[in-house]
């Protein structure tokens, strides 16, 4: 009865989240871009180059990542205990 019980709860957690991912998706579609929200002190993941951009192995990966999804990219500079708050609030659609 328990491990039912477990199963019903993991299915039901997994069809939230996959629910949520959705509709985020679709809003990044309709929106054009990816909002992505960053501290860029960290290199070699993300840091500000001598042009004054934000580069770095993340930025990389969410650019390819907009590519792909066809919208074009945004990077949010913010504190980093500001990151999480922004995300949960749907200021930046990732960290």
């Amino acid at each position: 009865m328990k491990r039912v019980a477990v199963l019903v709860l993991l299915i039901a957690m997994v069809m939230v989240v996959t629910l949520s991912f959705a509709q985020s998706l679709t809003q990044i579609k309709k929106r054009g871009k990816l909002i992505v929200g960053t501290e860029p002190t960290f290199p070699p993941f993300e840091f500000v180059d001598e042009k004054n951009q934000v580069v770095g192995f993340d930025i990389d990966i969410a650019n390819e990542l907009a590519k792909r999804l066809g919208v074009k990219l945004e990077v949010v500079n913010l504190p980093f205990d500001s990151l999480i708050p922004a995300l949960l609030q749907g200021k930046i659609d990732l960290i």
